[in-house]
């Protein structure tokens, strides 16, 4: 199954590249990482004009909760920078969350 989500990280949907990146992060595999960055980058979330704030979050939520699987140094910063500074504070309480399963 981890080949056929490797390639579906390259897809033209980018629905079908997140849902990718998310699966295979459950694998405990890094190879989703920059789209995961990508969801926990309200910037980027925000270029789509067919999602709203609502999936915004819940995409985000997902992102955030799968991060500390992968134990990557740049998650982990952008985590740091969502419970700093994010405006949601679900999203703050998730990212301080998750924080707490990242090895030192």
């Amino acid at each position: 199954i981890v080949p056929h989500l490797k390639k579906m990280l390259s897809d033209s949907e980018p629905n079908v590249r997140w849902d990718a990146s998310i699966a295979l992060a459950k694998q405990k595999d890094s190879s989703g990482r920059s789209i995961l960055l990508d969801l926990l980058d309200r910037k980027y979330l925000n270029s789509f004009s067919n999602i709203d704030k609502v999936e915004q979050v819940q995409a985000m939520m997902v992102a955030i909760n799968v991060a500390p699987l992968i134990q990557d140094s740049d998650l982990k910063a952008s985590l740091l920078d969502l419970r700093e500074t994010d405006s949601n504070l679900k999203i703050r309480e998730a990212a301080r969350r998750a924080l707490l399963n990242f090895e030192e």
